[in-house]
């Protein structure tokens, strides 16, 4: 992570400047950031801390102020570290959303409709519960004994078929 610091009503040594790259350098084990810009300004007895945090996809902006400039910095790292940490929280939840979309297809007349399967491993009975269940006839599932993916579909007869990959 890159750092850009600037100052306003106060010299920034390299005491403070080494304090927020150890207090905010923690941030990327969080998240990962291209680039910090921080600001530090001193107004009568208001420390002031302000962080801009650039990531590839984005901004990541707070302010604090207190009586010491040391302790704003630390409140700067705790609400940057909550918003990282919701950002990410939100970045999973979208990837482990089991979706369905319907998908335009170049054949006229058909519809194809995907379908993202669990990422929780059952096993061959677990999966025949489920599919005596399930309308379609048809459970794609991660087999925790095999630790593939399997295929297993009812067919007309009542009996069942088990595709290993």
């Amino acid at each position: 992570m890159d750092f850009v610091f600037a100052s306003k009503n106060i010299e920034l040594t390299d005491a403070i400047k080494n304090y927020v790259i150890k207090k905010l350098g923690r941030l990327e084990k969080i998240y990962e950031i291209l680039q910090a810009e921080i600001m530090i300004s001193v107004e009568k007895y208001r420390h002031t801390a302000d962080a801009k945090l650039i990531t590839k996809k984005d901004i990541i902006k707070a302010t604090e102020t207190s009586h010491d400039l040391y302790a704003s910095i630390d409140l700067l790292y705790e609400n940057l570290e909550r918003q990282l940490k919701k950002l990410k929280g939100k970045k999973t939840e979208k990837r482990k959303e089991s979706t369905v979309s319907q998908v335009e297809s170049e054949f006229e007349g058909v519809e194809i409709v995907r379908k993202k399967i669990d990422e929780k491993p059952i096993n061959l009975e677990e999966a025949i519960n489920l599919i005596q269940n399930n309308t379609e006839g048809v459970l794609a599932f991660y087999n925790s004994e095999t630790e593939n993916v399997n295929v297993l579909y009812k067919n007309s007869d009542g009996s069942y078929t088990l595709i290993e990959t």
